[in-house]
């Protein structure tokens, strides 16, 4: 009975609205937590997945209300339960409390930290149940460390990492090789640049996971007929037919390298231009996938599409690495661009689903982006050409299924629709109209997907692009512009494009479009209110847009904010609003004086921050406010400045939305005020916000202290 009544209110946590956590956990936790100690380790290890639940869906400062007591049944369920199930969710609760308290959990850390690295550095028996246990340990340390930070994090890290190598020879087990992954990817993250000591230990390992030969094996049509008889066959193979024989797949290989291409794309990304002597084998590899025939990379659709990214991440890394390595750097990066636009760039002619042609394009566009001036005036123009016949063949799709609706809806109204059974006319006549819906949202994403090259090909070569690209697309944009419909997305972000690489010079194009940029912040469509927002971040920071469109633009953004409410499950919308709240403080920052009613203005946008949804927005956001606060003689007076610097203490800490870089300069700044003015301050601060402070004050002084 006490399982089953703890199990409901686990799941109810999960099940109602956020509302329901919010309301009851000062009454659900004493018994939780009570429940956890329970002398029957089954009920004991339900109360505390059940704590766990009602953790993941607390808010920091109700969490803070709690940490103390909850930690403290948890820390006692690890140190006197030899129940398997009980550490496992002991080790899931903990790791659930870390990241939501992740910027004020430092106080709690070190005794957790010892205690789980004594853990996993203990000899291990080989048991599954001990394999499920290390895993969640090293899952649950990476929680930790991503909770406290680098700086606090890195002594442990060496000791974590060597733990995890040897586990990782001792034993197979797929749930800890699972969890040993994941943890890696944590830490990677976690470390940054100060990750690159671990990968000579760690490269040869993802470039077997990287072999062909391990996925794929040419065979003979007798070999077949002697497996069909062999009843040990691997439910994983299938074979499949290509222009040099019959090749048979494994897919759970497949399945397996496409995980070791995502780590190996964290370690890229993360490691940066440190991973330099690592990135012409790493190339080498990805092409041969790559290269691989059509109909195996139709099968491995989701290793290719992992691929893309990949490349673009490993492309950036080399030219970060240029000024260190010189011309061989630079060179490498040319060839590793021109290498992926050829090969990426023949199959999407080739590709008619428009689910292919997304991540061909948005891959096109990310690796020429990666390594902005290695394409010349008629690479640009080919690429720009594919990218518009592209387009033009996606709308021509649309009108095609656009025609076929209206004929079908026509056969409707006159009766001629064929028969159907009593049973399956419903379902069929559901299935018809989503199938459109669908294959008409795939054509939309596919376009914008396939606009984003004319973005990178700007960036790549603005000269070439605007001498031979614009004068095709310019009056497009215009006829994209003039009416609602599928189209107008497009012109949108050409707009934004033009923005973006002309700066001031698109002053004199703005007659063209921005009237329907600010037209569009009140459409239904939210990707046309998203573009629309982001074409004002990237106008309002030239000085003339105040004079010329700074009113109307408030006026837009605010309504836009004010008309739109997206649910909690419409993502869209959400990040719509996040960047029409972007769009306001850009308006606020760099055209103040446009502003109808500032200190309104202001208000509005506090109200709306952090940005929930569009997190590479809400660093951007935060980061420029920032910057005006801590500004000699900047545009925020005093009072605002408070206001501003208490927000940003209570999102520092919180890596989603103040990255590591903004973290050490708001450390960095308040260690730096003078005494009088951080008892200024304070005096102006909420208390959970001087509490943060006297912790981000600790962090400044450390990292003065490291730097000196």
């Amino acid at each position: 009975v006490r399982h089953a009544a703890l199990f409901a209110l686990g799941q109810m946590c999960h099940d109602l609205d956020a509302s329901f956590p919010e309301r009851w956990h000062a009454r659900m936790v004493p018994v939780l937590v009570q429940a956890a100690r329970d002398p029957v380790s089954r009920v004991s290890a339900k109360a505390i997945s059940s704590l766990e639940a009602l953790i993941g869906e607390l808010d920091e400062q109700a969490l803070s209300e709690h940490a103390s007591t909850m930690l403290s049944a948890l820390l006692d369920r690890l140190t006197a339960s030899t129940h398997s199930g009980v550490l496992v969710t002991s080790m899931e609760a903990i790791g659930a409390l870390a990241v939501g308290l992740e910027g004020s959990f430092k106080e709690y850390y070190e005794q957790l930290m010892r205690l789980l690295l004594a853990f996993v550095s203990k000899p291990s028996g080989g048991s599954s149940a001990e394999s499920r246990l290390r895993g969640k340990a090293f899952e649950c340390i990476s929680l930790l460390g991503f909770a406290v930070g680098k700086q606090t994090f890195a002594p442990a890290a060496r000791e974590t990492m060597s733990a995890m190598l040897a586990a990782g020879k001792t034993s197979a087990d797929e749930f800890q090789t699972d969890c040993i992954r994941e943890a890696m990817e944590r830490l990677c993250k976690i470390l940054g640049t100060d990750f690159a000591p671990f990968l000579p230990a760690l490269m040869p390992g993802i470039l077997e996971g990287l072999r062909l030969d391990h996925v794929l094996k040419q065979v003979s049509e007798e070999e077949l007929d002697a497996d069909a008889n062999n009843t040990t066959e691997n439910d994983d193979d299938m074979v499949l037919p290509t222009e040099d024989g019959l090749v048979r797949v494994n897919t759970g290989k497949m399945t397996e390298m496409l995980s070791v291409v995502q780590l190996l794309n964290v370690f890229i990304r993360e490691v940066g231009a440190n991973f330099y002597d690592y990135a012409r084998p790493v190339g080498e590899a990805l092409a041969r996938i790559l290269g691989c025939a059509d109909s195996l990379l139709t099968v491995a659709s989701q290793v290719r599409d992992a691929i893309y990214p990949c490349w673009a991440d490993l492309v950036l890394a080399v030219s970060k690495a240029v000024p260190k390595h010189g011309q061989a750097a630079q060179q490498l990066v040319g060839t590793l661009v021109c290498q992926f636009v050829d090969k990426v760039g023949a199959d999407l002619c080739k590709a008619e689903d428009p689910e292919d042609l997304v991540p061909m394009a948005t891959g096109i566009s990310s690796v020429v982006n990666a390594g902005e001036n290695c394409l010349d005036g008629a690479q640009v123009q080919k690429i720009s050409s594919l990218a518009l016949e592209e387009i033009m063949k996606s709308l021509q799709r649309e009108a095609a299924l656009e025609e076929a609706d209206r004929q079908h809806q026509a056969l409707g109204s006159a009766g001629d629709m064929p028969q159907l059974d009593d049973d399956d006319d419903d379902d069929e006549a559901i299935d018809i109209e989503g199938m459109g819906d669908m294959e008409e949202t795939d054509e939309k994403e596919a376009r914008v997907a396939l606009c984003s090259i004319f973005g990178a090909c700007f960036k790549a070569s603005p000269e070439a692009f605007v001498a031979q690209s614009l004068p095709t697309l310019q009056p497009l944009m215009q006829q994209w512009l003039s009416k609602p419909g599928p189209c107008r997305a497009l012109g949108l972000h050409l707009a934004c494009d033009l923005l973006e690489h002309l700066g001031d010079r698109a002053a004199g194009a703005w007659p063209m479009f921005m009237e329907q940029v600010l037209e569009a912040l009140q459409s239904k469509d939210a990707e046309e209110r998203n573009t629309a927002a982001y074409a004002i971040v990237l106008a309002a920071q030239v000085p003339q847009f105040g004079s010329a469109y700074g009113s109307r633009a408030y006026h837009a953004v605010g309504s836009s904010l004010q008309n739109f409410k997206a649910k909690k499950t419409d993502l869209d919308g959400r990040r719509a609003a996040d960047n029409a709240a972007a769009a306001l403080c850009q308006l606020c920052l760099s055209q103040p004086e446009a502003s109808p009613d500032l200190a309104r203005s202001w208000e509005a946008l506090l109200e709306r921050l952090p940005l929930k949804t569009d997190l590479e927005e809400s660093v951007k956001v935060n980061r420029k406010l920032f910057a005006e606060a801590v500004k000699p003689n900047g545009k925020m007076d005093n009072a605002l400045v408070a206001k501003v610097l208490g927000y940003l203490t209570e999102v520092y800490g919180r890596s989603e939305h103040c990255d590591e870089e903004l973290q050490r300069d708001i450390s960095i700044a308040f260690a730096s005020l003078p005494q009088g003015t951080v008892e200024s301050l304070m005096a102006q601060f909420s208390t959970k916000q001087q509490k943060k402070v006297k912790s981000i004050v600790e962090d400044g002084r450390a990292r003065g202290a490291g730097q000196a």
